[in-house]
């Protein structure tokens, strides 16, 4: 080839790659762009959904009036049968509305009393409300509490006793009685011709005069919860012409809203939506731990501290989980009940009823529990597992502050919990869509938690209005932001294993769950991303499109297999895959190593035992011990730089304990000027025992803080000594009162010293007698020894070591909050050494105390 052809070709060469990399410049221009118009095409969404808003706010005005024929009637009903001082919100919008023969559509948010919106209507109009609801035990509750208020209601299924199911018919029919709403699932009325031609005579005679569809969202197939026998209610429109329909619900989109007026035949109905905030909530998104052993001790952990003797709800994802978890949390001193859809109806009423009553503190449940339930004072909600929509999480979340007070509501979450939930789903039309959007929810650790709800049902709000009631927003103040990062190479990788997985088996085995392709991916990237990293990639690309689920069916079950996405056949190997990271979790494991002067403000890994609002744990949890030990013994700290840490002074520590005065049941402690008595009263208040379950009843004294007695009063009854004493007599009530004579800090372990002496010299218990020493670290990086109430505000954790009576030795008990690794690794060992001098002493005393006592 001669020299001038050479030099043409790579003249057009050179030619063609200018023209690339200019048309590379252009996409990243336009890409640009794209972002901008995105946003500005998102803020104008917000102001159209703001005036929709506006006009609905119209709307609401005609309805909402007190100049209705009805009107004075109404607020008389209200007063005086269902013993309310006056409307909620939409309330009194939707009862003139259906009063006026108008369709209407009612969303509001659980706990919103959309029960009355067809309740007291009719009583109002003087006939019949047929109600169609889809659960046969709720319809009993909501039965017996209108028979409580003198209102005749019934219902007619398989359980009606054929006496009631005769009454029933001839009122329907003939119209002469006081029968007021019917309650009927739709089922009863797709199988049963019976029941709609005695309903066609009760319009026949005048009697019939409104229809309310609970749970209407079921009618839709776009729907979270769509129920085939729901499809079934089109009818009703064509068949009881001239009575309007009432649907009820908590959540909805646009696209559910359209479908079920389409379905059910009243397009022009009136809609009644009220905002989905509840400003009471407090919603948190927590990684759910590894093994079910460690997810159990931390929501026992969060029972215990956060919600002592507090009633909540634990949802979980199969009746397995319920009841596995019930029993854990029973063992652990909880009072707690499983309920699933699989149990006898007579034992579902009994474990509701107990909840309700308050002698079971918590419902552990599936999502056949909760639809309706009449208890306003639930102060949490747990999901242990993902839940399948974001209307089943806001359905389920919101059945916790119903009387308005605060509530928190937690959600757990982990990417295996997405493949687990998509083969139970994988069938219904929109069930992946929905869980993905849920994902979406749950994975995104920067967006407002209620910006996201708002999202999803379309209403405007903005971040500032959170008030700092979700975990994304209150630590955003203290955030070092996000990052997006291109994670291209990485996907490439995630894509390899899966092909080389494919193609190395040779009878077409070769296809791979999400948690085998998360261990394989772990291992490929490890020294240079971390597994926290890596599932986060997983999810990512998945929600993303650029791998997708293909599921396996087999005799007995459905198998969730990663392939890859439509949307990686197409990509472009030189586009960038954006994802958003948490500067603090880039994912890179060398960040783990940067010097020790920057642990304590770092962003290294984290030793994170305690829940997620950083205070201290049960003190006497011993389980943590060998999963964190093992991070640290490994790398001693040595004896100059322990005591450089130690710099900070420290109060004198003096150690006397024994009994007060000669009164056998009452115990004495002294560390330095902290003085705490404590004293056993007896049992329960009436003198007996109770035969249900044992417990530690304590009472405080001399401590003016709230929040402290709260708190100390969660550990004392959760102390080595209270746990002892509950499994060793069961059945048993004991009154402990606690009253701290002076606090110069150190008052809770002064506390549980003295109890625990208490409880020795009545003759109860003296094997689980122990002593600790806790030590704190301050955000500057200083360790403080059993810090007072003052102290104890800003603390980023600390560690406990005690000496275990089974073991013979001192030993770490407990570390808790969010303390950086190599922070750690220097607490441990200055605590440790602390101990070693403080504690056998501590324990010394306890042990001559009782030998003095000869118990």
């Amino acid at each position: 080839m001669s020299n001038v052809l050479l030099s043409k070709l790579s003249s057009e060469l050179a030619d063609l790659d200018g023209q690339v990399s200019q048309i590379d410049q252009q996409i990243s221009q336009l890409r640009r762009k794209k972002a901008e118009l995105i946003q500005k095409k998102q803020a104008l969404e917000r102001k159209i959904e703001m005036k929709t808003n506006e006009d609905s706010d119209v709307v609401l005005d005609r309805w909402d009036q007190d100049s209705f024929p009805w009107s004075d009637e109404a607020n008389q009903i209200l007063k005086n049968k269902f013993r309310l001082e006056k409307f909620r919100p939409l309330q009194s919008a939707a009862i003139n509305a259906v009063m006026s023969k108008e369709d209407a559509i009612v969303i509001l948010s659980t706990g919103g009393g959309k029960s009355l919106c067809y309740q007291l209507p009719a009583l109002l109009a003087k006939g019949l409300t047929l109600v169609i609801s889809p659960l046969v035990s709720l319809v009993e509750d909501q039965i017996m509490q209108l028979q409580k208020l003198g209102i005749d209601a019934a219902s007619l299924n398989a359980n009606t006793p054929k006496d009631e199911a005769k009454r029933v018919e001839q009122a329907i029919t003939k119209g002469s009685t006081e029968l007021r709403l019917l309650y009927v699932t739709p089922e009863k009325l797709a199988k049963s011709k019976r029941m709609m031609n005695q309903l066609e005579k009760s319009l026949g005679v005048g009697y019939l005069k409104l229809i309310a569809i609970d749970e209407v969202h079921c009618c839709s197939q776009w729907g979270h919860d769509f129920r085939t026998d729901y499809s079934f209610l089109n009818v009703l429109k064509r068949q009881f012409k001239g009575v309007p329909i009432l649907g009820l619900t908590a959540t909805a989109t646009s696209n559910v809203l359209d479908d079920v007026k389409k379905m059910l035949g009243i397009p022009v109905a009136i809609v009644f939506r009220a905002g989905f905030n509840r400003a009471n909530l407090n919603y948190k998104v927590l990684t759910k731990p590894g093994s079910e052993d460690e997810c159990v001790e931390k929501i026992v952990r969060t029972i215990k501290r956060k919600f002592s003797g507090k009633t909540g709800i634990i949802y979980c994802l199969s009746r397995n989980d319920c009841e596995k978890l019930a029993k854990s949390l029973k063992a652990n001193g909880i009072r707690a009940k499983h309920y699933h859809a699989y149990m006898e109806p007579v034992d579902r009423s009994a474990a509701h009823q107990k909840w309700v009553s308050g002698e079971i503190q918590v419902i552990v449940a599936t999502v056949a529990f909760g639809m309706g339930i009449d208890k306003p004072d639930v102060r949490f909600v747990i999901h242990h597992s993902l839940p399948k929509s974001i209307e089943n999480y806001y359905q389920e979340s919101g059945r916790a502050g119903r009387d308005g007070l605060p509530a928190t509501c937690i959600l757990y979450y982990r990417m295996s919990d997405i493949f687990k939930q998509s083969s139970m789903i994988q069938q219904e039309q929109t069930g992946i869509a929905n869980l993905y959007n849920m994902v979406r929810y749950a994975s995104d650790t920067v967006t407002c938690r209620r910006v996201k709800l708002a999202e999803h049902f379309e209403e405007a709000w903005e971040p500032s209005w959170c008030q700092k009631q979700c975990d994304v927003c209150e630590k955003s103040s203290n955030s070092p932001g996000t990052a997006t990062e291109d994670v291209s190479k990485e996907a490439v990788v995630v894509i390899n294993i899966i092909e080389e997985n494919l193609s190395s088996a040779k009878d077409g085995s070769g296809r791979i769950t999400g948690n085998k392709l998360l261990d394989l991916l772990s291992k490929k990237l490890k020294g240079r991303r971390t597994k926290d990293f890596c599932e986060k990639l997983i999810v990512h690309l998945l929600l993303e499109s650029y791998l997708q689920e293909d599921f396996h069916y087999t005799v007995y079950s459905v198998i969730s297999y990663v392939v890859v996405g439509l949307k990686w056949r197409v990509y472009n190997r030189k586009d960038e895959i954006p994802m958003t990271l948490d500067n603090t979790k880039k994912g890179r494991a060398e960040e783990n190593n940067r010097k020790r002067k920057a642990a304590v403000t770092s962003s290294d890994e984290e030793v994170d035992v305690g829940d997620d609002d950083d205070m201290p744990t049960n003190r006497s949890n011993l389980s943590i011990l060998l999963t964190h030990l093992s991070r640290v013994d490994d790398d001693r700290m040595d004896t100059e730089e322990v005591e450089q840490r130690s710099s900070t002074a420290f109060r004198p520590l003096s150690v006397k304990c024994g009994v007060f005065g000669a009164q056998d049941g009452s115990g004495y402690a002294e560390f330095g000027n902290t003085r705490v008595l404590a004293q056993i009263l007896g049992p329960d208040g009436d003198g007996k025992w109770e035969e249900d379950h044992a417990k530690v009843v304590v009472t405080l004294k001399g401590v003016e803080n709230e929040t402290s007695v709260a708190e100390w009063r969660a550990e004392l009854t959760s102390s080595a000594s209270a746990v002892i004493f509950v499994n060793k007599y069961p059945g048993k009530v004991i009154e402990i009162e606690i009253t701290v004579l002076s606090d110069d800090g150190g008052v809770l372990s002064t506390a549980i010293t003295a109890m625990a002496l208490a409880l020795a010299h009545s003759g109860i218990e003296h094997m689980g007698l122990t002593a600790s020493v806790h030590v704190a670290m301050r955000p500057n990086g200083d360790y403080i020894t059993d810090p007072s109430t003052s102290e104890s505000s800003g603390i980023l954790g600390g560690v406990t070591f005690a000496f275990v009576p089974n073991l013979d030795q001192t030993t770490c008990v407990d570390l808790y909050g969010r303390i950086p690794l190599k922070a750690a690794r220097p607490l441990l060992e200055f605590a440790r050494q602390r101990a070693i001098t403080i504690v056998p002493a501590i324990h010394k005393a306890i042990v001559n105390s009782v030998k003095e006592r000869k118990l």
